[in-house]
């Protein structure tokens, strides 16, 4: 295997939906040796001010002007999105207009349509989350104070919502991505599918894919050491 060393290279970590960069701290800090490790909180999570919309355009903005701001023009840049970040991610590198060498997705739901948005806001009731889940529920609060954990599940609806009625991801976006893509998915994921990252990996032009066993959807339960090794190896 070879490995990426560290020598003017950055590692930006994209949380997921209704996540935040505190959970990616542990990925960072054990990555430090090999890069020069970035997070941040996509607006409205992790605390930070919730807008009137969060749609995926304004975070791929977000994360343009991230870049721009923050990472060194001679570096060589890899984005690891987790889920939601992943397709962020994906978005930004069909803009091909900012500095990005190399893209790695885990969990990312690729594939959106009315119906498939509609099933997954379904999940999204905050009066069912805190009846039949309530830790998660103390978890969204704690994660996202001050701020209304709540407010920010009703903007996500609008943006799952959003995605399905344009599907960003078309097959002429996904066409326009030059930089090389690693697509990773956990075989016990239940949001996204094996087929709908097999589709993706079909279109792109540089593109591998990993399956990660033993793996379900939510970061927390990811295999840490396994997630680290697929994000070194090059």
């Amino acid at each position: 295997m070879v490995y990426l060393t560290f020598m003017g290279k950055s590692l930006i970590l994209l949380h997921g939906a209704l996540g935040s960069a505190e959970q990616l701290v542990h990925i960072k800090n054990s990555l430090g040796l090999h890069f020069t490790c970035f997070t941040f909180d996509f607006m409205g999570h992790g605390g930070t001010s919730i807008p009137d919309k969060i749609l995926m355009p304004n975070l791929v903005n977000q994360l343009e002007s991230f870049i721009k701001e923050n990472i060194p023009a001679e570096d060589h840049l890899t984005v690891f999105g987790y889920s939601m970040g992943g397709y962020a991610a994906l978005m930004l590198a069909s803009r091909r207009l900012s500095k990005i060498d190399r893209i790695i997705t885990l969990g990312t739901k690729l594939a959106w349509s009315p119906d498939i948005a509609m099933k997954e806001v379904k999940m999204l009731n905050p009066n069912v989350i805190e009846e039949k889940v309530p830790a998660f529920a103390k978890e969204l609060e704690n994660r996202h104070q001050p701020q209304d954990w709540k407010l920010l599940l009703s903007k996500t609806i609008d943006m799952m919502t959003d995605l399905g009625v344009n599907q960003y991801l078309n097959d002429e976006v996904l066409n326009n991505i030059s930089v090389p893509v690693k697509l990773m998915i956990g075989d016990r994921d239940k949001m996204s599918s094996l087929d709908e990252t097999v589709d993706v990996f079909r279109k792109l032009k540089d593109v591998s894919i990993s399956v990660l066993p033993s793996t379900p959807h939510p970061i927390d339960k990811v295999n840490m050491n396994r997630l680290i090794f697929e994000l070194l190896e090059k």
